[in-house]
């Protein structure tokens, strides 16, 4: 392992050999039964919420993502993937054989696509703007966004996904309501009804927002909060509106502190 760490090597065997020694040894077993009640192993999938699963899913999908990659690039598209979240962007006129060879490969993986789960974007210019439509059987819907990975896209922007942003206004109500019930229940006296503020100002607000060192007894870093998320992502994509989405954040938890 030594020679092979100097030699700056990325793999210590082949996928073929590594499959055929992992069986041969039962080093990995699914933890989830086929039968409750003889407690029999499934025979096929990757153990659930063990650390190695996703190494062991990206392992198996090592040939499919070089061969799905390599046609799309041909083509001048692009393939990325996370996990089972599949995204591919390709000329139209080469929709049905990029659908076609995702189908077959997947099929030789014992795999399938879910259905419902599948949705097909045309992005066109249209009036000098970028418009974003969903194929919908064999109609394209117009206004559409495409989502992937706590984002949405329009064609022209890139923005957080409602549903997440939507989530985390939610959970700041939710936990300033909590802190306000448990203030006013509290026993001492002569601090009932004061809310312990910091831990909110740290979670919902810009002041937790920044990644810092902290110098306790033991060494931790504060890796900030759902706006430090969102602030990397404004400047990654740059000329996103994403800071815009949440500039009124301030405002909203004020807000909620006063009621």
């Amino acid at each position: 392992l030594k020679y092979l760490r100097n030699q700056e090597a990325i793999a210590f065997c082949t996928k073929k050999d590594f499959t055929k020694w992992s069986d041969r040894n039962q080093l990995i077993k699914n933890n989830k039964y086929t039968n409750q009640e003889t407690k029999e192993l499934r025979t096929k999938g990757i153990p659930q919420g063990s650390p190695i699963s996703a190494v062991l899913a990206n392992l198996y999908m090592l040939d499919f993502d070089k061969d799905i990659n390599e046609l799309v690039r041909q083509h001048g598209g692009l393939y990325r993937r996370y996990s089972d979240d599949i995204v591919l962007a390709c000329p139209v006129e080469l929709e049905t054989t990029v659908q076609h060879a995702i189908t077959q490969k997947l099929a030789e993986l014992e795999l399938e696509a879910q259905a419902d789960k599948t949705q097909t974007f045309l992005f066109e210019r249209r009036n000098g703007t970028i418009q974003c439509m969903e194929k919908r059987q064999n109609a394209f819907l117009t206004n559409k966004h495409f989502s992937y990975l706590g984002f949405e896209f329009d064609g022209e922007t890139a923005l957080l996904k409602s549903s997440s942003l939507a989530k985390f206004y939610r959970r700041m109500k939710k936990s300033i309501s909590a802190a306000q019930f448990h203030a006013y229940r509290n026993t001492n006296k002569t601090t009932r009804g004061e809310l312990f503020k910091n831990r909110l100002y740290k979670r919902f607000t810009y002041l937790g927002s920044q990644r810092k060192r902290r110098h306790d007894s033991v060494p931790k870093t504060d890796w900030g909060n759902y706006l430090a998320y969102a602030n990397k992502a404004n400047h990654i994509m740059d000329g996103s509106k994403i800071k815009r989405q949440v500039c009124k954040h301030w405002r909203v938890f004020h807000k909620l502190m006063e009621n």
